[in-house]
């Protein structure tokens, strides 16, 4: 009767289609008539329905990985790979090209860059060697060899960012050279957040403060993995979040230097990522999808 029921409903809305044929004995049946829309699952007497015809996720550059994202107008983004250079991806037409950069006249692949920031003349950003910046209209590189940065933040005038068990530093957008602020040969910096006068850095350690010539570390717990944070971030409600190699979403209280949990992933999956939007909504980017997190009533969902 329920699948009478069900074929009547798709008769009156004029969504119903031809059946297909299942074979019950076996246990578990899987098919369809096309798996970039619909899969129907037999187990035993149970039938599913899987309509994938609306589907909210687009994949680009599924071969390489990706470092860095710049949102350049409304329909394109700049994005970064570890080897294949930089690519222009058209949201709307779901096309991508790759964005071709020079180096004295030679063609050249920009690698590792792990953010990207622009203002009116250049695109700011790293490769494996040190800081570089993009002239906009020439698409020609320059860049200034130091240290191989691992997480990067700006402000008007200059770059600040981190290295793997070396230095905290920054880069002089003007004068286009660079300065250690303090040695961090103790740290493997991950993420960076810069607030005033002090610098947030995330690290495999915990949470590292730099103010007044000097670093603090803090960490949760004495569990080294719950302490491992890949990233970092300001928000406007929650202030300082933190997301860790465990799955662990962590707020920090900058005026007593204590964490609290925000949110646990149930599969324990890396948080590499966190943006949020303006409807209380926290999105995480972790190694086994991405989860949307409503920071008033704690409900999650992953993609």
């Amino acid at each position: 009767d329920k699948i009478r029921r069900k074929e009547y409903n798709w008769r009156k809305n004029k969504k119903y289609v031809e059946p297909i044929q299942i074979n019950t004995d076996e246990a578990i049946k899987i098919t369809s008539r096309d798996f970039n829309k619909e899969l129907f699952i037999a187990n035993k007497w149970v039938l599913l329905h899987y309509n994938f015809k609306n589907s909210v996720i687009s994949t680009f550059l599924e071969d390489e990985s990706i470092r860095g994202m710049l949102q350049i107008n409304t329909d394109e983004i700049l994005v970064s790979t570890v080897n294949k250079g930089w690519y222009v991806i058209n949201l709307e037409t779901k096309l991508f090209k790759q964005y071709e950069t020079t180096y004295k006249n030679k063609p050249f692949i920009i690698k590792a860059s792990r953010a990207i920031f622009e203002d009116e003349n250049y695109y700011w950003s790293n490769n494996e060697k040190g800081i570089i910046w993009v002239n906009k209209k020439t698409k020609e590189v320059k860049f200034e060899i130091y240290y191989p940065p691992s997480a990067l933040i700006e402000d008007e005038n200059y770059i600040y960012y981190g290295t793997k068990n070396l230095s905290l530093l920054k880069f002089d957008k003007k004068s286009k050279k660079n300065s250690i602020i303090k040695e961090t040969a103790a740290y493997d910096i991950q993420g960076i957040l810069k607030l005033k006068k002090r610098i947030y850095l995330a690290c495999a350690e915990g949470l590292v403060i730099y103010e007044n010539d000097k670093t603090t570390l803090f960490a949760p717990s004495k569990n080294g993995n719950d302490n491992f944070f890949l990233s970092i971030v300001n928000h406007p409600k929650h202030g300082i979040l933190l997301g860790s190699h465990s799955g662990k979403l962590f707020k920090f209280n900058p005026k007593n230097n204590s964490f609290f949990l925000l949110y646990e992933d149930e599969l324990k999956s890396s948080i590499a990522t966190i943006l949020f939007d303006n409807n209380n909504n926290i999105w995480l980017n972790t190694f086994q999808g991405i989860i949307s997190l409503n920071s008033n009533n704690k409900i999650s969902n992953r993609f």
